[in-house]
């Protein structure tokens, strides 16, 4: 009974926490936990032990004035006793307790009313004679509760409201929970009574069931939302995220962004009132009156996290076992992901489908009313969100993938759609789809970069159900490709250009030919993984084929040339700007070998504009009769996606050997983007050869490329669905990588060690490995059940070695690399398996 008691009294509490509006319900449950608090909050301890480890940051109350204050190592909040409201909220994501700045407006978080005549009052319209009153209820190092009551809407006439709020905060934890109880004090009509959260911060990112809303500087600053809420944000000088708000607003929420002095961001929970429209809108003039009863309640609450810099930080553990990753890159991942694409992101407006623009909208979009461009902006896009590890933002990038695949040009759909069987579409215009880029020209990179990016979601959730559900459209979209190889010479006879769409390319092109190779080789995996091993020695084998076809036909003294065009009469004629961007993706997907690699990289590093940012377009200019309708907007830039393929480019030169391509890499390519993204948060579309930006700024491209090249070339990390690498650019490095999903702690001299949440087995390689021969055991966290394996070099270049072994991965799994010495390494383990490339 007692035991039974107890658990009751935790239930209640924790419900009361959320949405109690009898504070002596709650208080005598607060008193019964304080005596038994060991066991009250056994539950919520345990949780957090495993994933929380090490020193708790502990909490702090103090009243100094008319301010109380809560704070600890992570945020810091405090109330305005003689103006109603929370007036101040810092944070400090690394846990420090350095709290600079206030990120609320003047405003800050209050009670409003606005009445029949959309006049609104606040708790902060006056300044009271004498402080609140408020009780500490809770006050140990580990947690903290406080109480604040009588909170009205307004104190200069007859109040409608009267509120108590109760803050609580506990140590080691990022976000403070606020939960507010408001009783109406009469029976009368209004327009809306809410709580207004204002902030400085510039941008405000909604994150909905059915989709994310984003603006910055609306000249209307109303959006309504009834939905669940997941996540709401604001960046952009700081950073607040808002999450676990139960119950919900009865009339659900109103994103704000706006250009009013001290307010650029924010969120209204409206207890009563309602917005119906789900569009911007610039007051509460279209609502109806309703009328309040006096002595009814309504309730809320919500966790509010801060962070000084422009990213959101609930997500992130809070345990000593955490490691930022090194050099700013935790600041850059997370600022380039939530900052850029997830703000791109317009799925609310269209649900329940899939959208993303190229640019943030601030308040307009960049080339308006277009979506979902798969030539390649919304294949950096996904990887970017996906790197992220936000099970939000994976949902969204499946929904991007599911939307333009479901509108693949089928049987019967060809003349209508001018479009050909298995085409994806270019991208959407309002509602509709069109083929065709926005120069006319028909791409290959629609449909390679779409079957990409089902493949990296394929990849990052190892889901068979989906992969199932998508597998006949991934199939139909390879078959288009295919459907351009011409057998005789072992290339894709490609109708236009891969990802520039204003070039003129077309024929035996090396950039969509070197972009197969990587394709089919994907491909070839994900045929693999179904089982499906004719599918996949087939792919294998054609994308041998175009390595071996590029090198013999487009080839040329030190790099491969546009395209080659043959004549029905046997002719031939070459066409060549010595494409930067098809060499680079030759180098990075293993076309060219090391002595050629060297020559296309001596090229493309020789050209006066090349790295001025990464990276630039083609030695030759493209003029305007070599360009689709005239358009040079892109013949004289450097482009992220070329930047990407640069470094992919240096990773692959590392991989065979060269020492120097990995610090080229990380102060050429990576660092200029990275300073610059920190310092700006967006970035513009393209940069000129002097280096300065140019085109449309607040394009997500290039933020994007910083996520792909920090994940996939700096870390070296490629989680695939037979096989798992681990090669980082740079030779001697010791790191940890813990982002949702990902922890990888790599030691070139040491130990390394995984834990994955994809399921299933993989054939692990791991690279730049100072020792040949481990001892790899996998380790079941939950039961203990351990297996173990000698591991010896699988290839050595230049004196580094690379392990390769197959091993169960998943969130239930750990894997441990050990080096061992040699003469040491077989009397302990008689029982046991020797892998194969040791013997």
């Amino acid at each position: 009974i007692w035991a039974v008691s107890m658990m009751f009294a935790f239930s209640a509490w924790e419900t009361k926490r959320l949405h109690a509006c009898s504070s002596g319900y709650a208080a005598a449950t607060i008193l019964l936990c304080s005596l038994w608090l060991p066991l009250c909050y056994s539950s919520r301890l345990t949780s957090l032990s495993e994933t929380y480890s090490g020193d708790r940051v502990p909490v702090t109350v103090s009243a100094s004035g008319d301010v109380l204050s809560l704070q600890n190592g992570y945020v810091s909040i405090s109330f305005n006793l003689k103006k109603p409201s929370l007036s101040t909220l810092a944070g400090d994501w690394l846990g420090n307790g350095v709290f600079e700045g206030n990120l609320l407006s003047r405003k800050g978080i209050c009670l409003e009313r606005e009445d029949t005549s959309l006049v609104t009052s606040s708790s902060t319209d006056s300044l009271l004679r004498e402080p609140l009153p408020f009780q500490i209820l809770e006050n140990t190092t580990d947690r903290a509760v406080v109480l604040i009551s009588n909170i009205l809407d307004t104190y200069n006439s007859q109040p409608f409201v009267n509120s108590s709020w109760t803050l609580s905060l506990q140590s080691n934890e990022r976000s403070v929970n606020v939960a507010i109880c408001a009783t109406m004090l009469v029976t009368g009509p209004v327009t809306s009574i809410r709580i207004g959260a204002y902030f400085k911060t510039l941008s405000s990112y909604g994150m909905f069931d059915s989709g994310v809303v984003q603006m910055m500087a609306s000249r209307l600053p109303l959006y309504p939302v009834r939905d669940h809420l997941k996540r709401f944000y604001s960046l952009g000088q700081g950073c607040v995220d808002i999450t676990d708000v139960e119950p919900e607003p009865p009339q659900g929420y109103v994103v704000i962004s706006s250009v009013w002095d001290n307010v650029r961001s924010g969120m209204q929970f409206v207890l009563v009132g309602s917005l119906k429209e789900k569009k911007w809108l610039d007051g509460w003039e279209s609502a109806e009156l309703v009328t309040i009863e006096k002595g009814k309640e309504y309730s809320t609450s919500f966790s509010l996290a801060a962070n000084l810099l422009d990213f959101p930080v609930q997500h992130i553990p809070t345990n000593s076992s955490f490691t930022p990753l090194s050099g700013n890159h935790t600041r850059a991942l997370y600022t380039a992901v939530y900052g850029s694409p997830s703000g791109a992101l317009v799925s609310l407006d269209w649900a329940p489908e899939g959208r993303i623009s190229p640019c943030v909208a601030h308040p307009d979009r960049c080339y308006d009313n277009t979506f979902n461009f798969f030539d390649p902006d919304s294949y950096l896009s996904i990887s970017a969100l996906l790197y992220s590890g936000d099970p939000i933002l994976i949902e969204e990038s499946i929904k991007l993938i599911e939307t333009t695949g479901g509108h693949v040009c089928l049987p019967g759909m060809e003349k209508k759609l001018n479009c050909s069987i298995g085409q994806i579409p270019h991208h959407f215009v309002g509602k509709n789809v069109t083929f065709r880029a926005l120069s006319g020209a028909t791409q290959t990179g629609p449909n390679i970069f779409w079957t990409l990016s089902a493949l990296q979601v394929a990849k990052a959730t190892a889901n068979v159900s989906w992969i199932d559900s998508q597998l006949g459209r991934i199939r139909l979209s390879l078959n288009f490709l295919l459907h351009f190889f011409n057998a005789t010479y072992g290339l894709i006879n490609a109708p236009g250009s891969l990802w520039v769409d204003t070039f003129i390319r077309r024929n035996f092109t090396s950039d969509s030919n070197a972009m197969m190779v990587h394709l089919l080789r994907e491909m070839s995996a994900l045929e693999t993984f179904v089982g499906n091993s004719s599918g996949a020695d087939l792919y294998a084998k054609i994308a041998d084929m175009i390595v071996v076809a590029m090198n013999k036909y487009l080839w040329q003294d030190d790099h491969y040339v546009t395209q080659l065009t043959v004549f029905h009469n046997g002719s031939h004629l070459i066409r060549d700007f010595v494409d930067y961007d098809a060499n680079l993706l030759a180098v990075a997907f293993g076309v060219s070998d090391m002595t050629r690699s060297r020559k296309i990289l001596q090229r493309v590093d020789s050209g006066q504009c090349t790295h001025r940012r990464p990276t630039w377009v083609s030695e030759k200019f493209y003029d305007r009769k070599n360009c689709n309708i005239n358009n040079i907007g892109d013949s004289a830039v450097s482009m992220g996606r070329i930047g990407w393929a640069d470094a992919r480019a240096r990773k692959q030169m590392a991989i065979m050997g060269d020492s120097t391509s990995g610090s080229f890499f990380e102060s050429v390519l990576l660092q200029p983007i990275l300073d610059e993204l920190l310092e700006n948060v967006w970035m513009y579309e393209r940069y000129q050869c002097e280096g300065n930006p140019t085109h449309n700024n607040y394009y997500i491209e290039y933020p994007e490329v910083i996520a792909m090249m920090l994940r996939e070339v700096y870390y070296g990390i490629e989680v695939g669905l037979v096989n798992v690498t681990i090669q980082p650019v740079l030779a001697d490095m010791n790191y940890t990588y813990q982002v949702r999903g990902v922890s990888v702690n790599y030691d070139s001299h040491g130990d390394v060690t995984l834990e994955l949440g994809v399921e299933g087995e993989r054939m692990v390689t791991i690279g730049g490995l100072a020792n040949d021969l481990f001892n790899v055991t996998t380790v079941n966290k939950w039961n203990g059940w351990t297996s173990w394996q000698l591991v010896g070099s699988c290839l050595l270049i230049n004196g580094r070695h690379s392990i390769c072994f197959n091993t169960t991965v998943g969130s239930s799994w750990r894997i441990n690399v050990r080096p061992v010495k040699r003469h040491d390494s077989l009397h302990s383990h008689q029982d046991g398996h020797i892998s194969s490339s040791f013997l």
